[in-house]
């Protein structure tokens, strides 16, 4: 599914002049509208095949950098509160053309952001969506990482061992924690890997 309010910051473009646009596919009953008029309202495609006809439409060397581009429209738009409440749909676009992101502040920011999707996916007992997003993470973070970038790089470890353990994989728990240990700086941080060790 998605909004009329999010169409509207990727196309950058009116609600009302939107929904006009979409009339057609509305009609052919491509789309189907549910949810408050205007800003509110949402559409989901009438089924998969549809779906996946629309996006087949898109050039397939595009496909990646569409959705870089719509990520960082969103991210840019959305409010602290709003980026909360979706951030698996930001989360999302932006991983699907990871490889295209080079700015290592960018992909600092969206290892943070994959964390916080990691922390509400496993939340809802999504343990496996949990262990995507923080790989994820772990794959946006610079080589000096456990030295620029302590507490986030603390954190996501600590986070993946625990989540990987919950997740039956208790193997990867382990070397996540091995990982954790070996870089911890302070008492404090070696007591809560062995605290989640035992």
């Amino acid at each position: 599914t998605f909004s009329l309010e999010t169409l509207g910051i990727i196309h950058q473009s009116p609600a009302e002049t939107l929904l006009d646009d979409l009339m057609p596919a509305l009609q052919a009953e491509l789309l189907q509208g549910f949810g408050e008029q205007f800003a509110g309202e949402r559409f989901r495609f009438s089924h998969d095949r549809v779906q996946q006809a629309a996006y087949v439409l898109i050039d397939e060397s595009r496909r990646k950098a569409v959705h870089v581009e719509i990520g960082r429209l969103l991210l840019a738009n959305l409010s602290e509160a709003e980026l909360a409440e979706r951030i698996f749909e930001v989360v999302d676009q932006l991983d699907a053309g990871l490889d295209l992101i080079a700015d290592p502040a960018e992909r600092l920011r969206l290892a943070g952001l994959n964390l916080a999707a990691a922390e509400r996916a496993a939340l809802a007992n999504a343990y496996q969506a949990a262990l995507g997003y923080l790989d994820t993470a772990a794959a946006c973070l610079p080589e000096d990482a456990w030295g620029a970038h302590y507490a986030l790089t603390l954190g996501l470890f600590r986070r993946r061992a625990e989540v990987a353990y919950l997740n039956g994989d208790y193997e990867r728990s382990m070397a996540d924690i091995a990982t954790v240990r070996a870089h911890a700086r302070d008492a404090l941080d070696q007591a809560g890997i062995c605290a989640l060790l035992i």
